[in-house]
């Protein structure tokens, strides 16, 4: 169950394109994580979803500090 819509960015850069999207939903317990490279799935991941996540895992944790919900 979708705890809200997708939030979609789009970069495109020196013929370079990236698009992302996200969404939470309550009714699941693990990720779903689907990557593409040059439009061809990468179904066992690759640095370009592992640097995703540590990102937004850093993003998120900073975030929660700074609104003092996590120490």
């Amino acid at each position: 169950k979708p705890l809200h819509d997708p939030i979609a960015y789009r970069k495109e850069l020196d013929g370079i394109t990236v698009d992302v999207s996200l969404q939470w939903c309550s009714d699941s317990y693990s990720d779903t994580v689907l990557g593409y490279a040059n439009s061809i799935r990468t179904i066992d991941g690759g640095t370009h979803i592992e640097g995703l996540k540590a990102s937004l895992t850093r993003t998120i944790n900073n975030l929660a500090k700074k609104s003092k919900t996590i120490k």
